[in-house]
């Protein structure tokens, strides 16, 4: 599927924001790893990703669905 003599065209990979969400917080949840008696270090940089990633999720409810509003005026 990825090969890239492939007809029409390659394939380039997307992924999804909501997966690589999940496995940045867990980097990130304390509160899990305390539970756990696990360590509670977490990543700054996980840390950091998770709450900007939570920004553009919040950004893309609020305007759900609203281009398609203005499309049918």
């Amino acid at each position: 599927m990825y090969r890239p003599d492939r007809k029409p065209g390659v394939i380039t990979e997307a992924g999804c924001w909501a997966h690589a969400r999940r496995k940045l917080f867990e980097l990130a949840d304390i509160v899990s790893k305390a539970r756990k008696g696990k360590p509670t270090t977490i990543s700054p940089i996980a840390f950091e990703a998770v709450r900007k990633m939570d920004a553009i999720f919040m950004l893309e409810r609020s305007i759900n669905g609203t281009l398609l509003l203005f499309a049918s005026q």
